[in-house]
């Protein structure tokens, strides 16, 4: 037993020489300084490179989100113009039948071109609208609007025609 103590007392002496001794603390606080804190510091500069990764990805589909959404706006915009557009050359159509038949009065005619010229000064209010939030390029805009004031002359001419001599719209229908 004595044997057993004198050992005990010899480790504790050990370990007590061992942390007096600045050398080995030395040691120690050079490996953590070589070895931990490099990983530490890649580690912390990892997590800081992903979260501004992650704001530039989120700030990006925000915006594409946005662009999205005033894209899916504007051809919605476009096909309800398109849709009442084909709607009032219907109407217009079935007009001049009637004029040339003798079914129209010349208060139905002024009526019809007044209801009409109103009609497309909202459409064309509207596509000027849709022209200035539209992304599409400048030419394809400008074909649009061509195409549109050849509609709307021919739908003012039209219901001109009407009110005035339905023979000639009769003939106009044919050729239209």
């Amino acid at each position: 037993s004595t044997g057993r103590l004198a050992a005990a007392a010899q480790r504790h002496r050990q370990r007590v020489t061992m942390r007096a001794d600045p050398g080995r603390h030395t040691q120690r606080l050079r490996f953590l300084l070589l070895f931990f804190l490099p990983v530490a510091l890649a580690l912390l500069l990892g997590m800081a490179v992903n979260v501004i990764a992650e704001y530039q990805v989120e700030q990006a589909r925000v915006r594409l989100k946005q662009t999205q959404q005033l894209d899916l706006q504007a051809a919605s915009e476009a096909s309800s113009i398109s849709l009442q557009s084909l709607m009032l050359q219907h109407d217009l159509t079935d007009a001049l039948g009637k004029a040339k038949a003798g079914r129209i009065d010349e208060a139905g005619a002024y009526q019809l071109h007044t209801h009409i010229v109103d009609k497309m000064a909202d459409f064309e209010k509207r596509l000027e609208q849709l022209g200035q939030g539209s992304l599409a390029p400048a030419e394809n805009q400008r074909e649009a609007r061509k195409a549109f004031l050849d509609f709307k002359r021919f739908v003012l001419m039209s219901t001109d025609l009407i009110s005035i001599d339905t023979r000639l719209a009769g003939e106009y229908l044919i050729n239209a």
